[in-house]
């Protein structure tokens, strides 16, 4: 985790000052996996990052990973670059366990 130590303060910073948005395709993945906003927020404020993308077309994102009532959650997250004042909350879902290793972190490899 030491090295997305950065990036897990500036989430949780802009999450705790209610500087985040989400996008219209992350609100329909949250009504479909039937996610509420409290569950988001936990994951985003106590969860930990598995992937980082510096050189997203949106921008600085990241994938975070989190468990909320015992259940994985996966948040898609931009606006980590200096200057952004907002989080922006991309996408949330489920992760499948088709795609994804025992532990929620890791992909599967494509046999």
């Amino acid at each position: 985790m030491r090295m997305y130590e950065n990036i897990v303060e500036i989430i949780r910073h802009k999450m705790k000052s209610k500087s985040y948005r989400m996008t219209l395709h992350a609100q329909r993945e949250r009504f479909n996996d039937m996610l509420d906003m409290e569950a988001i927020e936990e994951v985003l404020l106590t969860g930990r990052v598995i992937e980082d993308y510096p050189e997203d077309k949106r921008g600085h994102s990241c994938l975070v990973f989190g468990v909320c009532e015992k259940r994985p959650i996966h948040v898609v997250v931009a606006g980590l670059e200096e200057g952004d004042k907002m989080l922006v909350i991309i996408t949330v879902y489920r992760p499948d366990p088709e795609e994804w290793e025992l532990g929620w972190c890791g992909r599967r490899t494509v046999k």
